[in-house]
């Protein structure tokens, strides 16, 4: 019984302990440039987008304890282009300030790159091409 305790004692608190992540993906290609978004983790799947220039989207959810959440996007855009690449990697935080949550990822596609930037569109560093 005592054994039984002690494991819900652990259960709740690696719960509590454990932090919801938010990643915003926006599409700030120009006028007239629309994104076709798919983005999906190895347990799930987020609904397509198809956002307009200025238009964005966002999901919750709660890291893996293990620490080897990932999940991916891939974009197709209208004028042609498209790239896949990792939006939430546990552990990877590259290219950004101290001031930006780091359990929160917030992307910016824009005509020369991917950027990472805090949720307000502040702190931008381009990621990838």
């Amino acid at each position: 019984m005592a054994c039984f305790q002690f494991g819900l004692i652990c259960a709740f608190l690696m719960l509590a302990y454990a932090s919801a992540a938010t990643v915003k993906i926006q599409n700030s290609l120009g006028p007239g440039v629309t994104a076709k978004v798919n983005c999906a983790s190895k347990d799930d799947t987020i609904e397509e987008k198809n956002l307009d220039d200025g238009q964005s989207f966002e999901w919750k959810f709660t890291p893996n304890l293990l620490g080897n959440t990932l999940y991916w996007c891939d974009v197709t855009t209208s004028d042609g282009k498209s790239k896949h690449w990792d939006v939430y990697k546990d552990g990877v935080n590259s290219c950004f300030s101290k001031d930006i949550d780091s359990s929160d990822r917030a992307w910016y596609m824009r005509g020369d790159g991917i950027y990472r930037g805090s949720m307000q569109g502040a702190d931008l560093c381009r990621q990838h091409t």
